[in-house]
């Protein structure tokens, strides 16, 4: 049996899209993860969401940070799916 070890809670933003970016190669066109779910087209969009998010917080304004704040929360969420 295969598993994905998520290995994510103390990731900041940055790392967690690293991260992400190293699950979605490994896992592209991987016969032991025939069917994925969430498929990675929903975690790349959680992924890019992300990056934007990272991208207008670099500023430091709270409603930015906020955001990208969020978004880290729903990229993990979808990342814990994935691995079960």
């Amino acid at each position: 049996m295969t598993i994905l070890v998520k290995a994510l809670a103390r990731l900041n933003a940055v790392q967690l899209v690293a991260r992400c970016l190293f699950i979605e190669e490994r896992l592209t066109d991987n016969t032991a993860f025939p069917t994925l779910t969430p498929t990675l087209v929903e975690i790349a969009a959680k992924r890019e969401a992300l990056q934007l998010a990272i991208t207008e917080a670099a500023d430091g304004g709270r409603t930015a940070t906020a955001k990208r704040e969020q978004r880290k929360r729903e990229l993990k969420e979808i990342l814990d799916q994935l691995a079960g």
